[in-house]
């Protein structure tokens, strides 16, 4: 399959092909691999492909549910493949090997996907920006200067570039949203509980954290979490089903809906007047298709101040328990031989924390939910910028500077993505949505969060936006459409070895 051909479709279009016996699994297996070594020298996006899954998908004719067949890779954190590498872009984590799959790693193969690689993970998931000791930086396919975003860079970039349509993320401040808005991509964050973190995992961050996928398409993404979601015995959360599949909704007509809307983050941050100006073209075509648009915002019952505290509390914690989970998988000390300066500050900053501290966060969290929660009784959906400006220069977030404390490090990274953390705490679901360009062709995502459970109109609303304003027909400038400006034919099957 040639890579013109295959570029041209979404993961459950290129199923379409497979059931249609138009191409075969391995046939797109290879033309992913040709993919990578066509872009992935220019982006770093992909850490570790799968070369034995090539063989396999020869000797299978045929693979169940709706993605059968269709190529997908995992970020290098969180979600485990028993056998494979899962090493948290971090020197720390070099070489774990995990021991068991996720139970999502279950559902996807259940449905079929072909799990072919890794992509590239910010450092133990700690940075907005996809810059790792151990892996390097991953860049933008729009502006190789710049950032793909984080912590789900890698996957980002590898569906902006064209080597895939779709790719696993997971999400604790905005890591799915971030890079789909540096990257212009689809990027949904579900409700809490809706996909299971076990079975090595349940509660990830005090809730904050939870997993999915960077899309091309709205489809695909809706197709993902149907696939998905669910209840596995044991976990801390049951959310209500939801009443539909996903994939329906994409298409089902939202009605009317009354969206609030407003370009101030509760931290008060400057944003970008060209980020300002296209969230009002957001609010202008959200009228055009005849919803009731308002400039109102919820309010925190707690000063910013005091809830940026209590989320520090959650991140120095859980970041640190995971540091001193790979150590003691890996054998390796917590020392600066291993890890960059931002970690190791952030590990003795937990040391000091105590029961009040949790309990105190927990009680600040609570009260924000409960406002938050009722300003959606009054609103379905609530829009803001995704990010305060567009993708920032490589090496903006440099977990190296030892000038930087945990708290001057989460103040730097949520300067750039003020409005996507408040989800996290609420466990609400959100998206971003990749409607506009900068004057630099950069793109720019609006953000879009609804009531808990709600990801129905999300997608409703999304595939509106999706027809109203289509964005898959923009190419990033390092794009594997763009083979014959990017790396002579000659290189293209060593590029990812020689690499190695």
């Amino acid at each position: 399959m040639k890579l013109s051909e295959y570029a041209q479709y979404d993961g459950l279009g290129l199923a379409e092909l497979i059931q249609d016996k138009k191409v075969s699994p391995k046939e797109l297996l290879e033309t992913v691999r040709e993919a990578v070594g066509v872009v992935n020298q220019r982006i770093n996006a992909v850490v570790d492909v799968y070369e034995d899954q090539l063989e396999k998908a020869k000797k299978k004719e045929s693979y169940p549910g709706p993605f059968f067949g269709v190529p997908f890779m995992v970020k290098d954190i969180s979600l485990t493949e028993k056998g494979r590498p899962c090493e948290s872009g971090s020197l720390l984590g070099k070489g774990f090997i995990a021991f068991q799959d996720s139970f999502l790693t279950e559902r996807y193969r259940s449905a079929g996907l072909i799990l072919f690689g890794r992509t590239a993970s910010a450092e133990m998931g700690f940075s907005m920006s996809t810059e790792t000791s151990l892996h390097g930086a991953t860049r933008n396919p729009w502006d190789v200067e710049k950032i793909a975003g984080g912590s789900s860079g890698g996957a980002a970039a590898a569906v902006a570039s064209g080597i895939l349509p779709m790719a696993h993320g997971n999400d604790a401040g905005g890591s799915i949203r971030i890079p789909a808005a540096c990257c212009g991509l689809f990027g949904l964050k579900p409700s809490r509980g809706r996909i299971s973190n076990g079975p090595a995992m349940g509660d990830v961050l005090m809730g904050f954290a939870t997993e999915h996928a960077l899309t091309l398409s709205v489809r695909d993404s809706a197709a993902l979490l149907d696939i998905s979601h669910g209840y596995e015995p044991g976990d801390p959360y049951i959310i209500q089903r939801p009443e539909k599949p996903y994939l329906e909704e994409v298409k089902t007509p939202t009605g009317k809906l009354r969206i609030a809307f407003s370009s101030k983050p509760l931290s008060g941050v400057a944003v970008d007047q060209e980020i300002i100006q296209a969230l009002k073209k957001g609010v202008k075509l959200c009228q055009e298709l005849g919803h009731e648009v308002i400039e109102e915002a919820p309010e925190l019952p707690v000063d910013y101040d005091t809830f940026n505290d209590a989320c520090l509390v959650v991140y120095t914690a859980g970041f640190a328990g995971s540091a001193q989970f790979l150590s003691e998988s890996t054998g390796r000390e917590l020392s600066k031989e291993f890890l960059p300066h931002v970690i190791l500050a952030t590990l003795e900053a937990a040391s000091k924390l105590t029961a009040a501290d949790f309990d105190r966060a927990m009680v600040i969290f609570n009260r924000c939910s409960r406002s938050i929660g009722r300003f959606f009784e009054q609103y379905d959906l609530f829009l803001t910028p995704s990010l305060a400006s567009t993708a920032i220069p490589v090496g903006s977030l440099n977990m190296g500077d030892k000038s930087l404390s945990p708290k001057d490090w989460h103040n730097l990274s949520t300067a750039f993505s003020p409005f996507t953390v408040v989800w996290n705490v609420t466990g609400q679901p959100a998206m971003t949505v990749p409607l506009y360009e900068s004057r630099d062709r950069l793109p720019i995502g609006i953000h879009f969060a609804a009531k808990l459970g709600d990801e129905a109109t999300l997608f409703r609303l999304a595939g509106q936006l999706e027809e109203a304003q289509p964005w898959a027909g923009r190419r990033a400038p390092v794009h594997v459409l763009n083979v014959n400006s990017l790396l002579p034919k000659a290189n293209i099957s060593t590029s990812y070895a020689s690499r190695k």
